[in-house]
């Protein structure tokens, strides 16, 4: 059996902040983390590249806004 060329994964969450001694774990609307991930083979096995980029917008705070990308490849 031939394994894939490769494949693709997408997330969006918002993170939970856990309270503790709590049962109220809520998501907040003013923190999001979205990504995406690859893994891409080539004729080898031994060639593998997996390019990244992960994006986090938090602005629970408006004087201290912030937003975060992070873009990168494995091979």
């Amino acid at each position: 059996m031939k394994s894939p060329r490769g494949c693709q994964f997408f997330f969006a969450i918002r993170p939970v902040e856990a309270r503790e001694g709590s049962f109220d774990d809520r998501s907040r609307e003013e923190r999001e983390f979205y990504g995406a991930y690859a893994t891409l083979r080539g004729s080898s096995p031994a060639l593998v590249s997996e390019p990244y980029y992960f994006y986090l917008d938090d602005v629970r705070n408006q004087a201290r806004e912030r937003k975060l990308h992070t873009a990168a490849a494995h091979a």
